[in-house]
């Protein structure tokens, strides 16, 4: 054994080793871990952005206050494909998956449906009942058992002896609305099939048609709306009012999408409505009074508030109404002004691009001269003419009801206006 062996003895030098100098070392532990944070921290911004794209959702979808969600799980499937180009996503996609979740969270939160009413009966809102089975019937009350009923809105003002049932069948019929109180929808209910309950009570409620929405080949069709102002219970036990606009067609799609631009104001009025029922204070005791006397003295506060907000709603919607008919008749008298022989001249100027496809009516659309709009059938006959700005036609394309006509209807439409060209 030598003295001082392990003092004199090297150490192997591995070739693999770094041989950078400390100061680069530190450089790319440096950068490495600037890479680790960037990685959280984008992390981080992707959950923010989907947390905020699925509120944004549920608002889009359930237009409701998510303050009376509780928490739940976003169970999300992305399926990636590395490649050299980059990673490719595949299967389902996002906003369809997002729907979804939202649709099962919306459906375990409570009896408040939005566009639907809550039976008793089968104790859910999802039942065949809880909606209209026809686009012209309003919500009528409940039965003994807890059951909603729906008649047509004509049999609703016949029943109750209205005066202007009449308008509803004239040549150009009005919007009537009619108001019904929390004591007329409930008086029928038992109190062992929900009378008594605090799920779903409807303090106040307004019936409104005819709304005539777009069908097929320029037609018309009848519609009515019910809108309530429901009190039920939402989360730790707490009472919340909210509105609920129930209607629907055959094919289940919501009526207040099919309005026309001449309701337009009638979402702002709505959305208006809304507020003031969220914002409803637990001590209201009506009379403009807000102090706490009670739960019975609070409940008839509630509802005669809710009575007066939506009474306001049923003056607004047959304002609206005449306000639109004003404004159609003056486009009927503008439309007289301008021949249908005008109208098939432009037509038949217009190129491709100036022709678009509604697909909502069926029909064919020519954007004409001086912001004008000439609308055909498929077989060039004369719809309609009016005048729109050029944020009304773009507004109809982002929502895509009026969309670029297949080749084959143009050459359909083109030969019918040749025949029509022959024929004068």
């Amino acid at each position: 054994m030598k003295l001082g062996t392990r003092q004199d003895k090297k150490k192997p030098v591995n070739k693999g080793s770094d041989k950078r100098t400390p100061v680069q070392a530190g450089k790319k532990n440096a950068k490495r871990s600037s890479s680790r944070i960037s990685f959280k921290l984008r992390a981080r911004n992707v959950e923010r952005q989907l947390a905020d794209l699925a509120r944004d959702g549920y608002l889009q979808m359930f237009g409701s206050d998510t303050a009376r969600l509780g928490r739940f799980t976003l169970n999300i499937e992305l399926g990636l494909e590395p490649g050299r180009a980059g990673w490719k996503i595949f299967g389902q996609p996002l906003d369809t998956q997002l729907r979804t979740v939202l649709k099962q969270v919306e459906a375990k939160t409570g009896a408040f449906r939005h566009g639907r009413v809550y039976c008793y009966k089968c104790m859910s809102g999802d039942c065949d009942h809880s909606i209209p089975g026809d686009p012209t019937k309003v919500f009528a009350g409940y039965s003994s058992t807890g059951k909603p009923n729906w008649i047509s809105f004509g049999q609703m003002l016949l029943d109750r002896g209205d005066h202007r049932v009449d308008e509803l069948y004239a040549e150009n019929p009005s919007l009537l609305t009619c108001l019904l109180s929390k004591d007329q929808l409930h008086r029928e209910q038992l109190n062992a099939f929900g009378r008594q309950s605090l799920d779903y009570i409807v303090l106040s409620q307004v019936a409104a048609g005819y709304f005539l929405l777009p069908g097929k080949g320029g037609s018309r069709e009848k519609a009515a709306l019910t809108f309530q102002a429901v009190q039920t219970m939402g989360p730790k036990k707490t009472l919340m009012v909210d509105l609920n606009v129930i209607g629907q067609t055959n094919e289940h799609i919501p009526i207040t999408d099919l309005l026309d631009q001449r309701f337009s104001r009638l979402q702002q009025r709505l959305v208006k409505t809304r507020d003031r029922l969220r914002n409803l204070k637990p001590s209201w005791t009506g009379r403009g009074n807000y102090r706490r006397t009670g739960p019975a003295s609070e409940t008839r506060g509630r509802v005669e508030f809710a009575e007066m907000v939506l009474s306001e709603l049923a003056r607004g919607i047959e304002q609206l109404s005449r306000q639109a008919a004003r404004r159609t008749m003056h486009a009927e008298r503008r439309a007289v002004k301008r021949p249908v022989s005008k109208a098939l001249q432009e037509a038949r100027a217009a190129g491709d691009e100036k022709l678009l496809w509604d697909k909502k009516q069926e029909t064919i659309v020519v954007l004409g001269a001086k912001q004008r709009i000439h609308v055909f059938s498929p077989e060039a006959r004369l719809v309609t003419t009016l005048v729109m700005e050029s944020d009304g036609v773009e507004r109809r394309r982002k929502k895509g009801r009026w969309i670029t006509p297949e080749a084959e209807r143009i050459e359909t439409f083109r030969n019918s206006l040749g025949k029509k060209n022959k024929s004068q």
